[in-house]
């Protein structure tokens, strides 16, 4: 798997800020949706999933991952199931902001501000597919450690009830050799209401980087050219695509836009133009 590494991820942008002030994209943003609020304590009603497009997203014609179970870890009573029906799902119905639900926990009467984990166990029927001599071919991916992930809730953005998680999928699915090492990375989105969304018009994949002096958020393009990104502190940002061939940045060619982002909106930049 192409993965890029933190300390060259700086070093890209940081080169990208430097080369290409003067390549600006012209476009102007605008943003949808309204102030987000912090909800108040409810039942627990959902947990649900998406994912962050990556180069691997790209390495594969399709990803499948088996969940097998979902429990959440209550104060008063410890673990809870919540969903032990074996569900089958696939990257490309989690990509560019969307999201499956995993577990109901609707009627269960677990009160969402009690709940402090979220534990997702998956099932052995874990795949990449790849284009192979003769067609689609699909490679069972083995686990590198535990078929567990436990992901930290964070109550302060808590949705009516409702949880959002996000795996990695650069970080998920390692290539060795030609064996394919399945390590779920997951993280918990506190706040999906706010972020920038939107679609480049570029014949090569591209790295998406939204930098602040603080901060930054990495993502890919999706195979149709979209991109975005949820749980986005308040805040002015560049906005950084860098053109991407096969394994090379190429960073001279990278496009800036000023950005701006408010809490409890999805800034949209439209269809950038490269």
């Amino acid at each position: 798997m192409k993965t890029i590494n933190q300390i060259f991820v700086a070093f890209v942008i940081a080169c990208a800020i430097s080369s290409c002030q003067k390549e600006e994209f012209a476009v102007n943003t605008s943003s949808e949706g309204s102030a987000s609020t912090t909800s108040e304590s409810s039942n627990a009603k959902a947990i649900n999933l998406s994912s962050s497009p990556g180069e691997t997203s790209n390495d594969y014609q399709g990803i499948m991952f088996d969940i097998e179970k979902v429990a959440v870890f209550v104060e008063t009573k410890g673990w809870v199931e919540i969903n032990a029906e074996s569900q089958s799902v696939e990257n490309m119905n989690i990509e560019n902001g969307a999201f499956v639900s995993i577990a109901q926990a609707e009627g269960q009467g677990i009160d969402a501000s009690s709940i402090s984990k979220i534990k997702l166990v998956f099932g052995e029927e874990n795949y990449v597919f790849t284009g192979g001599l003769f067609g689609e071919e699909k490679v069972q991916m083995n686990f590198q450690a535990s078929n567990e992930a436990i992901i930290d809730v964070e109550h302060q953005q808590a949705s009516d009830g409702q949880f959002f998680l996000n795996i990695d999928l650069d970080k998920s699915i390692i290539k060795s050799g030609t064996s394919v090492i399945f390590n779920p990375t997951i993280s918990f989105l506190a706040d999906i209401k706010t972020g920038i969304k939107g679609s480049v018009d570029i014949a090569t994949q591209a790295m998406v980087t939204l930098k602040s002096e603080a901060l930054a958020y990495h993502t890919f393009l999706s195979n149709s050219g979209e991109f975005m990104i949820r749980d986005v502190e308040e805040g002015t940002y560049d906005l950084i695509v860098i053109p991407i061939s096969g394994n090379i940045s190429l960073i001279s060619e990278a496009k800036i836009l000023a950005v701006t982002i408010v809490e409890g909106r999805i800034t949209t930049t439209g269809n950038l133009q490269f």
